[in-house]
């Protein structure tokens, strides 16, 4: 029943000179045998390791023992830290495509762990949408102060979704550890998209002209990562043959991972009479997203061709009548047309104050369309 002071003091290991905690307690020894516990109130940080040293003092307050061991593991604390970074497994960047099946590559450091113990991972894919729990994997370890790859497959990946990756650290069947941080951009996994529409710069309609060949093509995109530096390669197809009859490139730098901006093509030269134009996103080299349906009409233009060949019908003093057959090819199917016919006089080298018109349906790849027009038939023998 000899009174003791046995004093306990807790100590970072990278840190031995300042204790962070200190523990005073009177004991008295029963059969030279005693078990003490002890509380200590102390923020652990994660990634750290500490340690427990005990001084035993009499009640004059004399050292007679002490247990200062730095390497005496029963007298250690870990308290893990988990540190990742996740990427698509298909080429190694934060996108991924929308697909049957994606593989998420989960890579982990860890801090403040036992060394040659074993240890389980679960990572889970959470999206972001939803906050709910998509795919989840399980790894079981011998930690060795390695990094850590856990692998995650999830079957159907959406577009414009962001999905994140926590973890959750287990020994013996325990939770000592986790990183559930779903602002985390480095645990962030983007699913974007991107949806276009083009027109002609000038009329802002779907028709290209001889004066006005050049398009503008409006672009919204979703989920993509915000202030980097994107290429937008534009093919323009032949829809009747599939085949690209131009490739246009542009570097977009996008400040915000959501919104829109326009591209200009020149198509001159182009003889095709219905382009596509196809769209495809890439960062770093890698493709992350597509806006690529060749029987996408928000995506279509049309370069109209028009001749005419006109022939006398009938003649008189009296009366003339004039067909005029136009071959028409180019145009959108199954939408309402005119088409007007003047006459030019060579005489008076302009255009009569005469018109004729016919109303018609456009309903193949090449129409053609007849006006009949009846005139003073002098008019015509005279010029």
């Amino acid at each position: 029943n000899y009174p003791y002071i046995l004093v306990s003091k807790l100590f970072n290991v990278n840190d031995l000179n300042n204790p962070i905690d200190t523990v005073e307690t009177e004991i008295s020894s029963v059969n030279n045998q005693l078990e003490v516990k002890i509380d200590f109130a102390a923020d652990f940080a994660r990634g750290n390791q500490y340690i427990i040293f005990q001084y035993l003092y009499d009640k004059k307050g004399n050292l007679i023992a002490s247990h200062q061991d730095i390497n005496d593991e029963k007298q250690k604390l870990y308290c893990p830290a988990i540190d990742t970074y996740c990427y698509d497994k298909m080429d190694s960047d934060k996108f991924i495509l929308p697909s049957q099946s994606v593989q998420i590559i989960d890579e982990i450091d860890f801090d403040a762990l036992i060394k040659s113990e074993v240890y389980t991972l679960v990572s889970q894919l959470v999206d972001l949408s939803s906050n709910q729990i998509v795919a989840t994997s399980s790894k079981e370890f011998l930690y060795d102060g390695q990094k850590v790859n856990a692998e995650i497959s999830y079957q159907q990946a959406g577009q414009s979704n962001r999905y994140v990756v926590t973890e959750q650290l287990y020994h013996q069947g325990v939770l000592i550890g986790s990183h559930t941080d779903l602002a985390d951009v480095d645990q962030m996994i983007y699913c974007p998209s991107m949806t276009s529409n083009c027109y002609q710069s000038n009329d802002l309609d779907k028709y290209l002209t001889a004066d006005n060949k050049t398009v503008t093509d409006e672009i919204t995109y979703n989920c993509l990562i915000d202030n980097k530096l994107y290429q937008l390669q534009t093919h323009l197809v032949d829809y009747n043959s599939n085949e690209v009859v131009k490739k246009v490139t542009n570097d977009i730098f996008l400040k915000d991972g959501n919104g829109s901006f326009s591209i200009n093509i020149d198509c001159l030269d182009q003889n095709s009479k219905k382009l596509v134009l196809f769209q495809y996103l890439y960062c770093d080299g890698n493709l992350i997203a597509t806006d690529a349906d060749i029987n996408n009409e928000n995506q279509t233009i049309y370069v109209p061709e028009l001749s005419s060949n006109a022939s006398i019908v009938k003649i008189s003093n009296d009366k003339a009548i004039i067909k005029d057959e136009i071959f028409l090819s180019g145009l959108k199917e199954n939408e309402n047309y005119h088409a007007v016919t003047f006459l030019y006089s060579h005489a008076d080298d302009k255009i009569l104050d005469l018109s004729w018109e016919n109303e018609f349906i456009f309903n193949n790849d090449q129409q053609n369309v007849s006006i009949f027009m009846e005139i003073d038939g002098k008019l015509l023998i005279e010029d």
